[in-house]
């Protein structure tokens, strides 16, 4: 036997005996083979979560115990909230599944997380909208009666059953996959059934109209506060070029100072808008396409497809993103931060000594 031969001899045993030994291994229990493809969407769904609990437990803390009680600051420590649930639960369990390859040893536990992620993302759009609408109210209609801050946590409190209420189908109405061809026998997988039956697409359509109309209802509402806010200043402005015409003119500081209340007004608008649509806007897409087209705009297997499977996650991005907005537009947010970093290096400094 030549050299050459007795190689190949060699490499044609070693694998019978890797493939005896990984067909034994499976036939006595299931074993979870993780793909590389999936990485990606691990990592950006574990950032997500440790970056947005940090910032938003900063941000519950700041403003509960250094800002004026008012509607706005209710609702966003209720968005605070719910964005540390979202970022502190889904995204682990997110990540968890990935890294499980979907697979479980019952399908109640694919239901349950499933109806929590549908219902904490449900629990966010309304205290967004809701935070749109105060501010829409206080800014084009300030002599009208307003909402107090127990209204506003009242209301926040009443998203939960009405977020639930709208989850809830995802545990009767949303079937879990069995496939028994799985490699991981044994294990149940977790996505979603995407049957094509009336109960999933009327749920799917409802689904739709709720991502579409929570859009069209922040952008029109900012895109009317920011004409608002224009006319209220131009009003300003013109009115004081009236009354101090024929001895004063209007100072070129005074109108820089609200040119530039004005372009702050915008870029806040426009930043919360954009974060929003950014976040969402992906898999509204699938969403919108899936039911129209009956069919997936990307491959439909998010276990082979790391783009899918981050565009599913997208919207966690909101979740993150919200300290970060307050902290660049809101200088005594800013402020407060600086003097707890500055805090907790003191703490450091003297622990050592």
């Amino acid at each position: 036997m030549n050299e050459s031969t007795f190689s190949q001899s060699i490499s044609r045993n070693i694998s019978e005996t890797s493939t005896s030994f990984l067909e034994t291994t499976n036939s006595s229990f299931p074993m979870v083979i993780r793909t590389p493809d999936n990485v990606a969407a691990i990592i950006f769904c574990l950032s997500i979560a440790v970056i947005g609990v940090i910032g938003n437990v900063l941000v519950i803390g700041i403003k509960t115990c250094k800002y004026k009680s008012s509607t706005h600051q209710v609702f966003i420590i209720g968005l605070a909230i719910t964005d540390v649930l979202v970022c502190g639960l889904v995204m682990p369990i997110n990540s968890v599944e990935m890294l499980m390859e979907y697979s479980f040893y019952t399908t109640i536990i694919g239901r349950v997380i499933r109806t929590m992620d549908h219902m904490l993302v449900f629990m966010s759009i309304v205290i967004v909208s809701e935070m749109s609408i105060d501010q829409y109210r206080k800014i084009c209609y300030p002599t009208k009666r307003q909402m107090t801050p127990n209204i506003a946590a009242l209301i926040i409190k009443m998203t939960v059953p009405v977020a639930l209420v709208f989850a809830i189908p995802v545990t009767f109405v949303r079937r879990v996959n069995i496939d028994k061809d799985f490699i991981n026998e044994g294990f149940f997988d977790c996505k979603i059934n995407d049957e094509e039956n009336p109960i999933n697409i009327a749920y799917d359509v409802v689904l739709s109209i709720i991502y579409v109309a929570a859009n069209f209802i922040i952008i029109g509402i900012y895109v009317k506060i920011g004409k608002t806010v224009f006319n209220q200043i131009n009003f300003r402005i013109n009115l004081a070029g009236k009354t101090f015409n024929k001895s004063i003119i209007v100072s070129k500081r005074r109108r820089n100072v609200l040119e530039a209340s004005s372009r702050r007004i915008v870029r806040i608008t426009f930043v919360i808008s954009l974060v929003f649509l950014i976040s969402y806007l992906p898999i509204l897409v699938l969403y919108i396409h899936e039911n129209i087209n009956g069919s997936y705009l990307i491959s439909p297997c998010s276990l082979y497809n790391p783009v899918i499977a981050v565009i599913e996650r997208f919207y966690g991005f909101n979740h993150m993103a919200n300290p970060f907005i307050y902290g660049f537009f809101d200088k005594n947010f800013r402020n407060e931060i600086r003097i707890l970093v500055k805090k907790i290096f003191h703490c450091k400094k003297s622990y050592k000594i």
